[in-house]
């Protein structure tokens, strides 16, 4: 009975380590900024799988939205 303990014990063990993985692996890009309005700024947030797509959206509201204040973060 101690073998199987053990083969089961490394089961779990090996498949948590893989689920961790997984999950660490996750990363989503917010794309933080200030929109103008009429008076003052209206703060906006995207997310974002791939960071290349967050870099794009940050150029485009910068440009064509003249947008102030971005940032990307990782969560």
């Amino acid at each position: 009975t101690g073998t199987i303990l053990a083969q089961m014990y490394m089961f779990v063990l090996i498949n948590l380590m893989v689920v961790i993985g997984v999950l660490n692996a996750i990363k989503m890009y917010k794309v933080n900024y200030l929109k103008p309005k009429k008076k003052g700024y209206a703060k906006h947030t995207a997310s974002f799988m791939k960071i290349e797509d967050a870099i794009f959206w940050e150029q485009h509201v910068m440009k064509n939205l003249k947008a102030v204040d971005t940032t990307i973060t990782v969560h």
